[in-house]
């Protein structure tokens, strides 16, 4: 699925309950300054200002569980879910001044139940690292970059 830099929130489609754990896999580039020609990966930018959410990098790729507490992605996440919710990404810049981003993340999801036997199958070619979660949920389109 691909997550705009010039949205705030955007629903992913997916359904999260207690237990489940969830891989996010990122990759593309995005500004908050396109102006400046300053861009990122979904990591972000370490130093830098503008965040909607204090504790993740600023232009880092973010998610949550319905109202959940943000949790910062970035390039490779795994994240437990404790509660239900619909899961939501964005870029970490102050939502009133998203509208001048430009740019994009290519995520894949997985998700594995806490009741279901592992399945070993393999992350997109780009990653080597096995896997031990279920067919992705939604997978990259071919990135864009500017």
């Amino acid at each position: 699925m691909t997550i705009q830099a010039n949205q705030p929130w955007q629903a992913s489609g997916i359904q999260v309950t207690p237990g489940v754990t969830i891989k996010i896999l990122a990759l593309g580039k995005w500004s908050q300054a396109p102006a400046l020609n300053v861009w990122s990966g979904p990591e972000g930018l370490p130093n830098g200002s503008g965040k909607e959410v204090p504790w993740i990098n600023s232009n880092a790729l973010m998610g949550k569980i319905g109202e959940g507490k943000p949790f910062e992605i970035g390039t490779d996440c795994e994240v437990h879910a404790t509660g239900n919710g619909e899961l939501y990404l964005a870029i970490n810049d102050p939502f009133d001044w998203v509208k001048d981003n430009s740019g994009s993340m290519q995520v894949t999801i997985y998700l594995q139940e806490a009741s279901s036997s592992l399945t070993a199958t393999s992350f997109p070619e780009e990653r080597s690292t096995p896997s031990t979660f279920s067919t992705p949920l939604a997978t990259p389109a071919p990135v864009g970059l500017p």
